[in-house]
């Protein structure tokens, strides 16, 4: 992966993974705007096919796309830009389609921390809180529970003796001043508090 400009985006090989951008990044003080819990693809394939992180106010990978060198079927080589703003949009979710992306660029913020927070809510529970919750937080998710057996299945920890029929495991996220993290801030209840590539 090559720095371009620190101050507007990262450039980098299309073979890139997620993961490999989240130290770098921090080093320059800056972050991706949004990822999904899960950083092993490459980054031009979250793109092609519009992998998201969570966040009803983010952009999945595709929407931080600024900058695409793909290699046609000709075998020409081009650079799509926002000069272009409508081929610039069919790259940022083309599936492979338009091409073979060999370079992109991203748009980057300046570096935040996430506070974590993992909770067990009834169904009633999600639905009653679920426009407050969704506005109000940087993310919130959840996974559904309908039968008692679904936290085994998905591998997931849950409190011991809980029936987990119709409850659900709930991700509560807020964003923070990365500056939390040095100054002693102390993360919120049962939860945790880190770099966001690191959540």
């Amino acid at each position: 992966m090559t720095p371009r400009d620190a101050s507007t985006g990262e450039c980098g090989r299309a073979g890139t993974r997620i993961r490999e951008f989240g130290d770098p990044l921090w080093q320059a003080g800056l972050c991706l705007k949004n990822q999904g819990d899960i950083d092993s693809q490459h980054i031009a394939g979250a793109i092609s096919t519009s992998t998201h992180g969570s966040g009803i106010r983010q952009q999945s990978f595709s929407g931080s796309a600024r900058r695409f060198r793909v290699v046609l079927p000709s075998g020409e080589a081009i650079d799509v830009t926002d000069d272009d703003p409508e081929l610039l949009a069919a790259m940022q979710v083309s599936l492979g389609l338009l091409g073979v992306i060999t370079e992109v660029e991203l748009e980057v913020r300046k570096a935040f921390a996430l506070a974590e927070r993992i909770e067990f809510w009834p169904l009633e529970e999600i639905l009653s809180r679920w426009d407050t919750e969704m506005f109000s937080r940087r993310h919130f998710s959840l996974f559904w529970m309908p039968a008692a057996d679904f936290p085994d299945r998905l591998f997931m920890e849950y409190p011991d003796g809980l029936d987990m029929t119709d409850w659900s495991r709930v991700k509560l996220y807020d964003e923070m001043p990365a500056s939390s993290l040095a100054d002693g801030t102390a993360p919120p209840e049962q939860g945790r508090l880190d770099r966001p590539y690191r959540i």
